[in-house]
């Protein structure tokens, strides 16, 4: 049986398969030994993945979540060929087993798509940020925002005018550890491919917009947590995911600072919000 350690954020994670797990992806930057795990998985390959029955939990494109008595079922799948007809490639066992069909090679991405990661750091109470995250003097600025508002020009502008390291290009995984909010990198990062394994106190939470001038308004709690909510990774139809991040919102929003800044795209963007967070 081989056996991998990965540690996301605050989460360690085991998997055991049979055969070597090739790397795909980032995710072999989170290879990090321990003793405990908070989930350890056994990979199974199987031509076919076990029945689908029981309560129906929900039905998306990609997605199935099935109740058998106390026994959870998720099924992941993928699109398949010209048509792009989804075909269901794995099936997730309370967390414990994870039966993957019809590939001849096992790897990374394909696990932990099958495992759906994100939803496994949620139970552990870590939420995935969409945004752009720097590190400057060992705490994190998060840019936060849909796509085009300008998350990686202002993440790109800190890296070459203050120093700044950007420790990933589209995510971030927020979390409390020792009674701190913590930002750490994750294995998702767009289309940026910047995607560091560091985790460091956050310091703030900006949200750039495209302006005239540099103006930066602080949001209050009601207003950042309203923002930042639909920017989070989380199945709304989950109601236990649902109270997580609600939760953990509510800490991250009444504990740091979160700013709306319209702002220009250029070294004076910098300065200015330097000097006032």
């Amino acid at each position: 049986m081989q056996n991998k350690k990965y540690v996301f954020c605050d989460c360690a994670i085991e998997i055991k398969h049979q055969n070597p797990i090739l790397k795909k992806n980032n995710y072999s930057l989170f290879l990090e030994d321990f003793e405990t795990p908070d989930f350890s998985v056994e990979v199974i390959d199987d031509e076919k993945l076990p029945e689908k029955k029981g309560q129906r939990l929900f039905k998306g494109e990609l997605n199935e979540v099935y109740l058998d008595g106390e026994t959870m079922k998720t099924y992941s799948a993928f699109p398949i060929g010209k048509e792009q007809i989804a075909k269901d490639f794995a099936c997730r066992v309370n967390n414990e087993k994870l039966f993957i069909s019809f590939y001849k090679e096992t790897n990374e991405f394909l696990v932990f798509e099958g495992l759906r990661l994100p939803d496994l750091l949620l139970s552990k109470g870590i939420g995935i940020l969409h945004c752009s995250f720097i590190e400057v003097e060992g705490q994190a600025i998060l840019f936060a925002g849909d796509k085009q508002v300008g998350k990686s020009t202002q993440a790109s502008l800190w890296e070459k005018y203050a120093g700044a390291t950007v420790i990933n290009g589209d995510r971030a995984g927020l979390f409390i550890k020792n009674g701190k909010i913590m930002a750490g990198g994750v294995p998702y990062c767009g289309t940026s491919g910047i995607c560091k394994n560091k985790q460091m106190p956050l310091k703030a939470i900006v949200c750039p917009s495209i302006g005239k001038e540099n103006e930066l308004k602080m949001l209050s709690p009601m207003e950042s947590f309203t923002f930042l909510l639909g920017k989070f990774a989380y199945n709304t139809w989950n109601p236990s995911e649902v109270n997580a991040i609600t939760d953990l919102l509510t800490i991250v929003v009444e504990s740091v600072p979160i700013y709306s800044y319209s702002c220009l795209k250029d070294e004076s963007a910098v300065r200015y919000l330097s000097e006032r967070i």
